[in-house]
């Protein structure tokens, strides 16, 4: 018989080979529930499966199923019951996609695995899943572990709207509601990040702007294979990240909605962090000027290091060692802050350390 398995609530349509004479009164016979048998040849015939009652704690259920004609008895072939009862408590890996299509959605439960269990168990008879996403067939559907089914979202054509999901374990002979939609929304694509260079070890802020963001839970910047960052979607064109990076050199960036399907990707640049001040001798200096003073480092000063008192600049005369330099200080009478720039002078940074 083909297929093997069926849901409680009957209906199947079963093929059932073998040798058969045309009878007007065959009948085909699940346990002790008689069907009407449809003759097709004399060695095909069909049979619709009852409906049988199943526990809502049941799983599976095999029953003999028989053909009988007016006074004869052919031989039983087992045929497995599944409950359908999971299906209320379902566990969806996501339920949003693209609408071009191939979303991998994964569905498992404590439930479902019972039944997939059961029935590798009970008949050793392989499941066969079927989804289906309104009415689009899903492709590459297969069985996961022995305890879920995954498959690929079909297409949607552009359609943003809604549908339900349906399971068939049969093959696709008989379909049953999972009691959840699936949401389409058109795929987001990104044409700018801000700024193009970050330092490494930093908390920054990224913007990223684009088309098609929405506010889904799983709205996330991916930093290449370094890490994600939840996304704050502030409109259709606009997502923030705060982001922490770890390595240095040049790493693809790109947004994911649902944690599965991914933007293009665009190019972030990633700085070795610059360097801390950890110290400043002397603090005290002459009023008139020309004190050799000593910066200290955490690391080595980039080229373009540049030192502002006040409206003085002066750039690094002599490096001593990996991490220290030195400059002269200017003549002056009031304390003033001491400002390190990294970049050439393009922005500055306070020291927290005052010159007196």
């Amino acid at each position: 018989i083909n297929p093997k398995i069926g849901p409680s609530f009957g209906g199947t349509r079963i093929d059932v080979y073998g040798y058969f004479k045309k009878n007007a009164k065959m009948k085909c016979m699940f346990g002790d529930k008689t069907t009407r048998a449809i003759y097709l040849s004399n060695n095909h015939i069909q049979c619709i499966s009852s409906p049988i009652f199943m526990e809502e704690s049941g799983r599976v259920m095999i029953v003999n199923v028989s053909v009988s004609g007016s006074h004869f008895l052919q031989q039983s072939a087992g045929f497995i019951y599944y409950s359908t009862h999971f299906s209320n408590d379902m566990e969806i890996s996501t339920t949003h996609g693209v609408t071009s299509g191939g979303t991998m959605v994964t569905i498992g439960g404590k439930h479902l695995t019972d039944v997939l269990d059961g029935i590798k168990n009970i008949g050793n008879v392989a499941v066969t899943p079927v989804v289906k996403f309104g009415t689009n067939l899903a492709s590459n559907s297969r069985v996961l572990d022995s305890n879920s089914i995954v498959c690929n979202a079909p297409s949607r054509d552009g359609d943003f709207s809604s549908v339900p999901i349906y399971l068939s374990l049969n093959g696709g002979v008989d379909f049953f509601p999972l009691n959840r939609q699936f949401h389409y929304y058109e795929k987001p694509s990104i044409t700018k990040i801000v700024p193009l260079a970050i330092e490494a070890e930093e908390i920054v802020e990224i913007i990223i702007y684009g088309n098609n963001f929405l506010p889904l839970i799983d709205a996330s910047c991916v930093l290449g294979s370094l890490s994600t960052a939840r996304a704050e979607v502030i409109s259709d064109t606009e997502i923030r990240c705060i982001v922490l990076p770890t390595v240095v050199g040049v790493i693809m960036v790109f947004v994911t909605l649902n944690g599965v399907d991914i933007s293009n990707e665009l190019p972030l640049a990633i700085r070795d962090s610059a360097p801390i001040v950890l110290a400043v001798e002397p603090v005290f200096v002459s009023a008139s000027g020309g004190t050799v003073v000593t910066v200290t480092l955490s690391k080595s000063a980039r080229p373009g290091t540049l030192i502002k008192l006040s409206n003085f600049t002066a750039e690094p005369q002599e490096h001593i060692g990996n991490s220290s330099f030195t400059f002269t200080a200017p003549s002056g009478s009031e304390p003033t802050h001491m400002l390190i720039s990294h970049n050439q002078g393009h922005s500055f940074v306070d020291t927290m350390i005052e010159l007196q």
